[in-house]
C-alpha cells in the first residue's frame, strides 16, 4: 500500500482471483446430474422406429440446454431447472413432465419439496425406470458417478452424512445380479472424467474422487458377491466397465492435437486460493487491515487465464461502494501490480502433493517467486512490506528472502495468526468467555502439524479479575493433548466439514497479522508472527519461525 499525498495506500494481493467451479446442471438428491434421454441402435429398428425387444438400449446423458431453449420457445416464457416458480421437470423418455409452479401441485405430480424449493425426482425415476426395461447393455457418460451411499463400506466415513442417496448406482448392480441369476450376459459401461470439473489436489475434487471409488467398490462388491454365490468365475469388468478419460502423457504419432491447449508449468492453485483472495479484499477495503480512517487502493495480481474472473472481482468492489476504497487495479503483469505499493500480500504459490520431497517443491515454487521478488525489488515502495500466505508459508518467505536480496528481511513475514487465533478460539470455547477476552497465547514454529500452540502465558479476563489460563483451567491433559492437537489439525478439521480449505479465517487472519504489524498492538498484548530468526530463544538464525510479537 502506497502512502501517496492524499494519504491513501495501495495494497497488492498476488494470486487471487475468486474463481468458483460451474453450477452444476441439475440437481438430483444432492447430486449434480445432467438431463437424460434414451437414444436407440440405429440398426434394427422396427416398424415405426421402435426398437425390437432383442436389440440393446442405452441410456447416454446429454447437456440439456439445447433442450431448455426449445422449451422456452414452445411455452413462450423461460423456464428453471430447479426451483420456484416456473421449474420445468424432464424432459423423460418420450414424454417430458411440464413443470408444477407451487409445492402442493409439486407433490402432486410425485416431486417432492421443502421450503417452497421444487425438487425434481422424476430424473431418478427416469433413469430407474430405464435401467428396469434395458436388455443387453447400458450406456452412462457424466461428470461424476457416485451414489447409494447407504451400500458403502462404513470406512472412516457416515454414509448418512454424505447425503449422496440416489438410487441409480445400486438399481445398476442389481441389475446385473438379475441378469446373472437369469444365466444372461449383460453389460453396463460408465464413462467420466478423469478428474472432475475443478482443481484436481482440492478438498471437494478429491472428495468427489472418493466417493467415486466407494460407489464403484460397492457395486463390484454386489457383483462378485453374486457371480460366486452362482458358481460362476468370470472377470467383473464383463459387467460393469469404467472408462475415466485423460490425456496421454506422450503424444501418439498422427494424434489430433486441439488448437488450444494449457500453458506450460502453469497450476490451478491460483484459481483455489482465490477464496482467500475473494474473501480479504472487501475486508481491506472496509478498513480491517490499515484501520477504519485509511484510504485504500487495492492492485489485484493473478494469472492470466484467471483474467476474467479478477475483472469480476473489481467490478463488485466498485459495486459495494466502500468509502475507503480509492482505486482497484487489476492486472497479470506483476510490474503493474506491484508498482508503488507499500504491503504486498502473496497469496498463490504451488502446493505440496503427494510423494513430493522438500526440494521438489522449493523447485515449484522458485519460478513462481523468482518472478515476484523481481517485481518487488524493482517496483514496489522502498519499505514495503510482505506476507506470505501461500503455504508452504514458512519456506516460501524464506525463498521470497533468498530471491530478493534488497528487501530487509525484517520487511517479510509469514502468516501464523490464524493458527494464533484458532488457539485463542480454543482457549475461549473452554471457558465459556468472549474470544476478545483472552490474550498473550503463543504459536511457536511451522504454520503446519509441526507447530506448537503455547497457553502458559495466556490470560482471560473473569469478573474476577485478568487470570491465567492455567489457573482457570486446572486441566493439563486437555493442555497437552487436547489443545494442541485440535489447533494444530483445525485445517483439516475445516477441510473435512466444507468439503474446502480455510478462506474467510485465513482472510481474517492476515488482516489481524498486517494491521498488528502497522499499528501495534494493546499494551501487554503479544500476537504470534513468522519472522526470520535472530537467533532468539535457540532457533538457527536466517530461517522463518513463529515467535511472539513484540517480544514479551
Amino acid at each position: 500500500m502506497k502512502q501517496t499525498t492524499s494519504s491513501s495506500s495501495s495494497l497488492c494481493l498476488a494470486g487471487q482471483a475468486g474463481t468458483t467451479a460451474p453450477a452444476p446442471s441439475f440437481l438430483l438428491g444432492g447430486i449434480p446430474l445432467p438431463l437424460l434421454r434414451e437414444r436407440r441402435h440405429r440398426r434394427g429398428r422396427g416398424r415405426g422406429g421402435r426398437v425390437p425387444d432383442d436389440r440393446a438400449e442405452e441410456l447416454r446423458i446429454v447437456r440439456p440446454r439445447s433442450w431448455r431453449r426449445r422449451e422456452e420457445a414452445k411455452l413462450g416464457r423461460p423456464v428453471g431447472l430447479l426451483g420456484g416458480r416456473g421449474c420445468l421437470a424432464g424432459p423423460v423418455g418420450r414424454g417430458g413432465l411440464h413443470g408444477p409452479e407451487t409445492p402442493v401441485e409439486a407433490a402432486r405430480a410425485g416431486l417432492v419439496s421443502g421450503k417452497d424449493q421444487i425438487i425434481d425426482r422424476s430424473i431418478q425415476y427416469a433413469y430407474v425406470n430405464a435401467i428396469r426395461r434395458a436388455k443387453n447393455c447400458i450406456y452412462i457418460e457424466n461428470q461424476y458417478f457416485l451414489g447409494s451411499s447407504y451400500g458403502w463400506k462404513p470406512e472412516s466415513i457416515k454414509a448418512e452424512e454424505i447425503g449422496a442417496l440416489q438410487l441409480i448406482s445400486k438399481e445398476l448392480s442389481l441389475k446385473i445380479i438379475s441378469k446373472i441369476e437369469a444365466g444372461e450376459r449383460f453389460t453396463v459401461y460408465v464413462v467420466v472424467p478423469m478428474w472432475p470439473e475443478g482443481v484436481p489436489e482440492s478438498a471437494s475434487v478429491q472428495a468427489i474422487l472418493d466417493w467415486q471409488r466407494r460407489t464403484m467398490e460397492m457395486m463390484y462388491t454386489d457383483i462378485a458377491q453374486a457371480l460366486e454365490a452362482n458358481g460362476i468365475e468370470a472377470n467383473l469388468n464383463d459387467y460393469l466397465t469404467f472408462f475415466c478419460l485423460g490425456n496421454r502423457e506422450v503424444k501418439q504419432e498422427g494424434e489430433y492435437e486441439p488448437e488450444e491447449h494449457p500453458e506450460p508449468d502453469t497450476d490451478y492453485i491460483w484459481g483455489s486460493r482465490g477464496q482467500i483472495g475473494y474473501a480479504i479484499v472487501a475486508m481491506i477495503a472496509r478498513g480491517l487491515m490499515l484501520g477504519p480512517d485509511q484510504p485504500v487502493v487495492l492492485h489485484m495480481l493473478d494469472l492470466p487465464k484467471s483474467a476474467d474472473a479478477l475483472s469480476g472481482v473489481r467490478m463488485e468492489l466498485i459495486d459495494a461502494a466502500l468509502p475507503l476504497l480509492r482505486g482497484v487495479v487489476a492486472t497479470s503483469d506483476e510490474a503493474e501490480a506491484f508498482r508503488g505499493v507499500s504491503f504486498a500480500v502473496l497469496i498463490g504459490g504451488w502446493p505440496r502433493k503427494e510423494g513430493m520431497q522438500r526440494k521438489d517443491l522449493i523447485a515449484k515454487n522458485v519460478p513462481i517467486y523468482q518472478s515476484q521478488a523481481s517485481a518487488l525489488q524493482q517496483h514496489a515502495a522502498p519499505n514495503c512490506k510482505v506476507l506470505v500466505v501461500a503455504n508452504p508459508a514458512n519456506m516460501n518467505a524464506l525463498v521470497l528472502k533468498e530471491l530478493a536480496p534488497s528487501v530487509p528481511a525484517k520487511n517479510i513475514t509469514c502468516l501464523t495468526r490464524l493458527d494464533h487465533n484458532r488457539a485463542l478460539g480454543q482457549i475461549s470455547e473452554k471457558l465459556g468467555v468472549h474470544v476478545d477476552d483472552v490474550r498473550n497465547a503463543i504459536v511457536w514454529g511451522n504454520h503446519s502439524s509441526t507447530q506448537f500452540p503455547d497457553a502458559s502465558h495466556a490470560t482471560a479476563r473473569t469478573q474476577h479479575g485478568e487470570k491465567t489460563v492455567r489457573e482457570l483451567i486446572a486441566d493439563e491433559k486437555w493442555f497437552k493433548e487436547e489443545f494442541v492437537s485440535v489447533v494444530q489439525q483445525r485445517g483439516e478439521a475445516v477441510i473435512k466439514a466444507r468439503k474446502q480449505s480455510s478462506s474467510l479465517s485465513a482472510a481474517s487472519a492476515a488482516c489481524d497479522h498486517m494491521r498488528d504489524w502497522i499499528l501495534g498492538t494493546p499494551k501487554g498484548t503479544w500476537v504470534s508472527m513468522g519472522v526470520c530468526s535472530d537467533g532468539s530463544y535457540g532457533v538457527p538464525k536466517g530461517i522463518f519461525y513463529s515467535f511472539p510479537d513484540p517480544e514479551p
